[in-house]
């Protein structure tokens, strides 16, 4: 929860549905900078019904942006079942509303995962834009640590342990001799060590400093510059027009938008001439 990894472009919060919008804003960012980088947002089948999920699908296939929407569909929110929170038969409907293509890849089948997000990722590069990928999955434990998970029958997850996508995967390798046990076993062996020495390196970790609490929560040299109209009484929509138009000054990346904000400067005029100075 609340994970951010710059260098790893990985970034997780805790709100449901919140990846979505993220996603949007970083695929447009990649197609006005002329990138080939594609956004993909993850999100379970409780975010479907919320309103970031929605906006983020409308805006991203009608500016057709270089995202991924996946929805892992483990039937369960917290205790509520999927049948009791959506008349959906499958997730992958819900693109439909947004002429917006999708793929639905059933039980858990990680082969056909590939297949779809190598299709996904194609799409999106070549510039026409997102692709719904609906994932029918499942949680073998709860959806919190100390879940009494009384919600849901006992043996539930012991029938569908059977179906585990990575022992499934594992004995296909081995029928179709792509690998042997020992070679397998060896890339169990490191993964398990690599786990081991992040949680040692976390365990090790000191704990954080106070002092450097507010670090990364302003922008560098935000509040270097002497704002140049101290002292005059503005109202606040003027103001506020000309803060936008001095941060687009300083930074040639920074984007305004929002609805009527063009032409029309929005219903109280605070975007007026905006757009005829910066583009």
């Amino acid at each position: 929860m609340h994970l951010f990894d710059p260098q790893k472009h990985f970034a997780c919060a805790g709100i449901v549905g919140s990846s979505f919008p993220p996603a949007v804003g970083a695929a447009l960012s990649f197609k006005l900078d002329g990138k080939d980088n594609v956004a993909v947002a993850f999100g379970g089948d409780g975010s479907l019904n919320q309103g970031m999920f929605m906006e983020s699908m409308n805006l991203a296939s009608l500016w057709k942006l270089p995202v991924i929407f996946i929805i892992e569909n483990n039937e369960w929110a917290i205790s509520v079942n999927v049948k009791d929170s959506t008349p959906l038969i499958r997730d992958s409907d819900r693109a439909l509303g947004f002429n917006m293509p999708s793929k639905y890849v059933p039980d858990n089948d990680p082969i056909q995962m590939y297949l779809a997000a190598k299709e996904a990722v194609e799409r999106a590069r070549s510039g026409k834009g997102p692709t719904l990928i609906s994932i029918d999955t499942y949680r073998y434990y709860g959806h919190f640590e100390g879940d009494p998970e009384v919600y849901r029958p006992k043996d539930e997850v012991k029938n569908l342990m059977a179906k585990d996508p990575i022992k499934r995967l594992r004995d296909q390798i081995l029928n179709e001799k792509l690998a042997s046990e020992d070679e397998i076993e060896r890339l169990e062996n490191s993964a398990l060590e690599e786990i081991d020495q992040a949680v040692k390196f976390a365990e090790d970790s000191p704990d954080p400093d106070g002092n450097d609490a507010l670090a990364d929560v302003y922008a560098p040299g935000y509040y270097e510059q002497e704002p140049k109209s101290r002292g005059r009484k503005l109202p606040m929509y003027m103001a506020i027009s000309e803060g936008i138009s001095q941060e687009m000054e300083k930074d040639s990346s920074v984007l305004y938008m929002g609805e009527d904000v063009g032409v029309y400067g929005g219903i109280f005029g605070a975007t007026t001439g905006l757009y005829k100075n910066w583009t």
